[in-house]
């Protein structure tokens, strides 16, 4: 899953850089920052995720950057846990340099930073978190690639029952 999201990451910036056209990337590098998980239960998941933005930006970075600018990335590990991820997302929020930030990447991690992203005005994009509220309403510069619960419900339970699928339960403390 998470090699897919890093590939939809991907795709999306090849697409930025295919409309800046085939210059050489050159001066001040646009940075974003990304907070994702490099240690703890979800390494290698979070891996996965920064693998692909890795070939993303040596892609559009290959292809001229935007505006014939270059990406670059700055990591920070949140460990899948929401007191670092708030830390990280503050460090990111006092960076004049960073202009948006990609994750955290679970629903609790990316909850942590909702106040944060609020209000210093900075914009960030989650590969998995669902919690409805952050996306509807609670935190303006929050955005996530992931379905969020309702829509989950809403459409794999229906598919489900018309299958014969048992349904299970299941709380994410993530």
């Amino acid at each position: 899953r998470g090699l897919y999201l890093g590939l939809a990451v991907l795709v999306i910036l090849a697409l930025l850089a295919a409309a800046c056209g085939p210059q050489q990337a050159t001066g001040r590098p646009i940075k974003f920052g990304h907070i994702g998980v490099s240690t703890g239960p979800m390494a290698e998941f979070g891996e996965d995720i920064r693998r692909g933005m890795q070939i993303a930006v040596e892609e559009v970075n290959g292809a001229g950057g935007i505006n014939g600018r270059p990406i670059e990335v700055v990591f920070e590990d949140d460990g899948a846990d929401p007191p670092k991820a708030a830390v990280a997302a503050a460090k990111f929020a006092a960076d004049p340099e960073i202009v948006a930030i990609i994750g955290p990447t679970m629903t609790a991690t990316f909850a942590a930073t909702a106040e944060i992203l609020d209000k210093n005005k900075i914009a960030a994009v989650s590969t998995f978190a669902t919690l409805d509220s952050l996306f509807l309403g609670q935190c303006k510069f929050c955005f996530t690639m992931g379905f969020l619960n309702t829509w989950q419900v809403k459409y794999m339970v229906p598919e489900a029952l018309k299958r014969g699928d048992k349904i299970a339960l299941l709380h994410d403390t993530t």
